[in-house]
């Protein structure tokens, strides 16, 4: 597994064996054998930390656009309703409107003075 993974970096970052062997002398060569596994320890956590700020990041925005799906599927929900009960109220309550009853009386006074 720890091969499959070092083959997959080594590939995204094309080197070779020998170019990788090279690099491996060099570390050795400044840092010394004592301090590799120190170094090596502290890169792994490194990447830790990195890699679970990246998924807390990721948590956040996943988090963030549900909250804003879920805000907007909820006014798209509230304002059915609402037109409903406009409608309801103007049609079934027996409100009209002033300006109709204005024109139909009007158009009555006129149907009565023409006969």
């Amino acid at each position: 597994m720890i091969s499959a993974n070092l083959t997959s970096v080594f590939l995204f970052l094309n080197l070779s064996g020998g170019e990788v062997a090279i690099i491996f002398l060099f570390v050795l060569i400044f840092f010394g054998a004592e301090s590799i596994p120190t170094i090596a320890r502290s890169f792994g956590k490194i990447m830790y930390q990195i890699k679970n700020a990246t998924d807390d990041i990721k948590n956040d925005i996943r988090v963030s656009t549900d909250n804003i799906k879920k805000d907007i599927m909820d006014q798209a929900d509230v304002s059915n309703p609402i037109k409903d009960i406009k409608n309801e109220l103007t049609e079934n309550s027996g409100i009209s409107n002033p300006i109709k009853e204005l024109k139909s009386d009007i158009d009555n006074s006129v149907k009565d003075i023409n006969i």
